[in-house]
């Protein structure tokens, strides 16, 4: 049995994070922060994950950060590299497809468009 299979024959709310590595610790945070740094990150993924979701459009990063933050869905201080690595997650996941446009971005280069996958 598939595990999309599985969930459905339970009637269980499926919730990616629980399935996701969420947080990486490129930056040797001391062992007893990380299970702290790992819930943000699994929340960041949630909420990015719920913007695909509810809104049914494609999104970059940067586009993707710009609302979160003007909806006060995120920290004024969270970093668009915390958006491009749930975005990442989401897509490695099977959640969100990488298309292949694109637009220019904050800092200047092209960023890809993602959107959810029904």
């Amino acid at each position: 049995m598939k595990q999309f299979d599985l969930f459905s024959a339970l009637g269980t709310a499926f919730n990616p994070s629980k399935e996701i590595e969420a947080f990486f610790n490129t930056n040797n945070t001391l062992k007893h922060d990380l299970p702290k740094e790992n819930e943000t990150a699994k929340c960041q993924q949630d909420i990015v994950l719920n913007l695909f979701q509810t809104s049914y459009h494609k999104w970059t990063a940067s586009l993707v950060w710009e609302q979160l933050l003007s909806t006060d869905k995120i920290h004024q201080l969270t970093p668009l590299t915390s958006i491009r690595r749930a975005i990442s997650n989401l897509q490695r996941a099977g959640y969100l497809e990488k298309e292949s446009e694109t637009r220019m971005g904050m800092y200047g280069k092209n960023e890809h468009y993602y959107k959810l996958i029904k």
